[in-house]
């Protein structure tokens, strides 16, 4: 699956950058578990850990890859409800690569304002 952490969307100070890279290499092993779990239903902690990556993406992100990073955690909350999880994981794999998709389109966009 393709992974978010390794496309920072812009260059940022050093201290912001690691933050970010971390907050997306976070993000990822979130997703990752989602796979692993597919099927089991969502808990609790699984949700605020959801709502937590998207409260401190929201500091760094464009609204596209917002509404990716979004998506891609609404498609892991299908993916461990499902009772066939075939579907909802090819949705995850597509959100995921979308996602990543946004994050450089993001970067190439603020290296060259």
């Amino acid at each position: 699956m393709p992974s978010c952490s390794p496309a920072l969307p812009y260059p940022l100070r050093t201290r912001t950058a690691n933050l970010l890279t971390r907050e997306l290499e976070r993000l990822d092993d979130t997703l990752d578990e989602a796979v692993s779990r597919a099927g089991q239903g969502e808990d609790p902690r699984f949700a605020r850990r959801a709502g937590a990556h998207l409260r401190r993406l929201a500091d760094y992100l464009d609204a596209d890859a917002y509404a990716a990073a979004e998506q891609a955690l609404e498609d892991a909350r299908r993916l461990l409800d499902a009772a066939e999880p075939a579907a909802p994981l090819l949705m995850l794999e597509h959100s995921r690569a979308r996602f990543a998709d946004t994050l450089r389109r993001m970067r190439r966009l603020h290296q060259a304002a």
